[in-house]
């Protein structure tokens, strides 16, 4: 009887010793994935950032490029416009010396003052043509120039959003895995992103606060918190934590 007893206790103590070693072998894999999984979120969010900073570069290059030639085509037409204008000039001074050469003759005198006022006359029409062209085309550069330049800012307002993004989930992810100093890394690089990203404050308080006891940066990241988002569920609960870190 005893004998029997001690292989149903020899027995009992094995089993549970395998079913030990099951859960702990099944926590140990669920552990292993989830911090594959959370590598490969950080590789993705950093080619991802890496991708829209390359974008970014190579649009204000070809912004650069595109308003430097914008810009050689307006001086281009400014040239133009100085020769025919110089052309005009220089036309004038020879019919002004035809003029003196001719005062002794009155119907030549006339024949040329008549002359003279034609070509004022198709001078001043064929400069104001080219101001206007020239005044167009200016405006149609400018024009592409403001276009280039807001392709430009939309590309750094989408890669500024985005890399916020990432950075404060990952911040989220390494936070769950108590990797504290990388959150507060990972947190604080979304804030460079948009320092009005509450609830970037909102973690950082928390993880200040109750994992590194630093009361002076878990107040300041409380009260932006606070300042940002005073309405929100958190609110009361964010005020009750501060006043009892300035109590101690």
């Amino acid at each position: 009887m005893n004998k029997l007893i001690g292989l149903i206790v020899a027995g009992a103590v094995i089993l549970v010793a395998v079913i030990t070693l099951v859960l702990y072998s099944g926590e140990s894999q669920k552990n292993t994935i989830l911090r594959t999984e959370n590598l490969k979120t950080a590789e993705e969010a950093q080619k991802e950032t890496a991708r829209l900073k390359e974008d970014i570069k190579k649009e204000q290059e070809k912004n650069v490029e595109a308003t430097k030639k914008l810009m050689d085509q307006m001086s281009q037409s400014s040239q133009e416009k100085d020769r025919a204008v110089s052309e005009a000039q220089d036309l004038k001074k020879r019919l002004l010396q035809e003029r003196e050469a001719s005062l002794d003759s009155n119907d030549d005198l006339e024949k040329l003052r008549k002359e003279i006022d034609k070509f004022k006359k198709e001078n001043r029409e064929e400069i104001s043509k080219l101001d206007e062209v020239f005044k167009n085309k200016r405006q149609s550069y400018e024009t592409r120039i403001l276009s280039l330049e807001a392709q430009v800012a939309k590309l750094k307002t989408r890669f500024t959003s985005e890399a916020e993004r990432y950075h404060y989930n990952l911040g989220v992810v390494y936070s769950k895995n108590k990797d504290y100093d990388q959150a507060v890394t990972e947190f604080k690089t979304a804030l460079g992103f948009n320092p009005k990203n509450a609830l970037a404050h909102f973690n950082l308080g928390i993880i200040f606060d109750d994992y590194f006891k630093d009361k002076e940066n878990a107040r300041y990241h409380y009260r932006s918190y606070l300042e940002l988002d005073p309405l929100s569920d958190d609110a009361d609960s964010v005020r009750e934590w501060l006043k009892s870190l300035e109590k101690k």
